[in-house]
């Protein structure tokens, strides 16, 4: 059976989408403060942290303009049925595949960076912060990985039932969600941290 009709083969759209981009949405450290004066190489800092923020922005760019698309996938599966919706989504399909890996590749490029800024960061106080911040980079990178297979898996021509598109698209946004969970708990312990530090 083809068709995504009936309660049995509807693709949960809040379960699908998730709450992609809530930890981007909510960031405390997509600007992240440099506190030059206590730094030393301090310019040098300034500019890894600078360009770590433009990964950051640019990831959440591309992740904010996948997600609509996402959402016309999952709801044209439902509506329409799988082979409908790929006949009719094709390019929304490949463009949202496309956007979620850029947003993937951003988020792991801040990682990096925020990996060479903690190198170069002196102040005790960052010491516990630093991987904090970048375990919740790695992990929206991680997120959007998944969220780009979502895409895949509803673009992908190859022999899958809609039964079987729809149990592994599931299983991926379960995944998704727990490192989702993951990288908000790190963001909230970086915060935590950071705001206790200036007591």
């Amino acid at each position: 059976m083809s068709q995504a009709t009936g309660s049995k083969l509807n693709l949960p759209t809040r379960l699908i989408i998730g709450v992609i981009g809530v930890v981007a949405m909510v960031s405390g450290f997509r600007r992240c403060s440099t506190g030059l004066g206590e730094i030393s190489s301090a310019v040098d800092f300034e500019g890894v942290v600078t360009a770590m923020n433009a990964q950051v922005d640019s990831g959440n760019m591309a992740m904010f303009a996948a997600q609509p698309l996402l959402l016309t996938l999952v709801n044209d599966f439902n509506k329409l049925g799988l082979p409908a919706m790929r006949q009719q989504d094709t390019a929304q399909a490949r463009k949202a595949h496309d956007l979620f890996g850029q947003s993937s590749a951003h988020f792991r490029n801040a990682a990096k960076l925020g990996g060479v800024a903690a190198g170069k960061d002196d102040r005790v106080t960052m010491k516990a912060i630093w991987p904090l911040k970048l375990t919740s980079y790695n992990g929206l990178s991680d997120v959007e990985a998944i969220n780009q297979h979502i895409a895949g898996l509803l673009r992908d021509e190859s022999a899958m039932s809609a039964k079987a598109l729809m149990d592994s698209v599931l299983s991926c946004a379960r995944q998704r969600d727990s490192l989702q969970l993951g990288a908000i708990n790190a963001q909230a312990q970086a915060e935590a941290a950071t705001a206790a530090s200036k007591k």
